[in-house]
This record gives structure tokens, sequence and C-alpha cells, in this order.
């Protein structure tokens, strides 16, 4: 009586070499050819300018923080106020300041000539801790935000602090 082979290669025919070797090649280039071929057809995304002005109320100047921290006084509620001057609404909104803090409402949506204000001080960085504007003044702001055609749209602009301790940063 004839005794069959056993194993994890019983019954199968081996690969020559040439066509394990045509394996390995597709194998190498199919998944790089198939995500260049995508991305050559895919459509481009540009993101718009988002239709906003903003402002900054009650932040400190270039004198302010030239003192040293612990001279510093208090600020009376610094805050950013953002005024929606498109011709329709924005939602989903995300304000990033100094790259690093930031504020999300998702569920605000701002109709046309409507304007929100959110306050410095609830801005908070990844590990949660809250911005303060006493000690590091505003230098950057990002603000992005859905349009109404579902669009992303932001503004990312460089801020310059105001002369006067007391003065606002006005930003188109």
């Amino acid at each position: 009586m004839t005794e069959h082979k056993l194993g994890p290669r019983a019954g199968n025919r081996p690969l020559k070499k040439s066509v394990l070797t045509l394996l390995l090649i597709g194998l190498a280039t199919v998944p790089s050819v198939a995500t260049v071929g995508l991305w050559m057809i895919a459509p481009r995304v540009k993101e718009g300018e988002l239709p906003v002005s903003y402002q900054f109320l009650g932040v400190a100047g270039s004198e302010y923080y030239a003192q040293p921290a612990e001279a510093r006084e208090p600020l009376d509620d610094p805050r950013l106020q953002i005024t929606n001057i498109g011709l329709s609404p924005i939602s989903n909104f995300n304000v990033v300041i100094n790259h690093s803090h930031e504020i999300r409402d998702p569920h605000l949506v701002l109709a046309p000539q409507e304007s929100v204000t959110f306050r410095l001080r609830r801005f908070y960085n990844r590990a949660g801790i809250p911005f303060v504007p006493e000690l590091s003044p505003v230098r950057h702001v990002r603000i992005f935000a859905k349009q109404a055609d579902q669009s992303r749209a932001s503004i990312h602009q460089a801020v310059e602090l105001p002369p006067s301790p007391s003065g606002d940063a006005n930003r188109p």
C-alpha cells in the first residue's frame, strides 16, 4: 500500500522561480501604481478663505509683556470676537491661537453679520492646560469653519501686539 505525503506542502505543486519572482514584483508594484492612479484621477481639494473678521478685545500691548511677569496686572477678561462678513452661514468652528491652544464649537451656526465671542481663558492645549493671556501674548490665530456648501475654509494670520497696554488688536 502506498503512503500519502503529509505536511504543509502535501498535494501542492512547487512554484517555479520565475513565477515566484513575477508574483513578488506584482506584490511590490500594484499597490504603488494603484495609489498613484487614484491620486491622479481624484479631484483636488481646495481650502478657501473664510469670510470672517476678528478682533481681540481686552488684550495687552507690547509694553505689558516687556514688564517682568510678576509685575504684570491681571487682564480684564481678554476675548476674541469673530464676525461673519460673508453672505451665507458658517458652522463647525475650530479656533487656534499661538498654534497650540484651541476651542471648538461644532454646534455653532453663525448667520451673516452675526458675531460670537470666545474668552481667551477658555482655550486649551492638548494637555488640557488653559491659555494664560497674562503670561504669553497672542501671536497667531487660525479660524477654521465649514461654509454653507459644506466646503472648508480658514484664516491663518500672525497677530501684532498693539503698542498701548490697554489697546485692542483689530484684524480683518
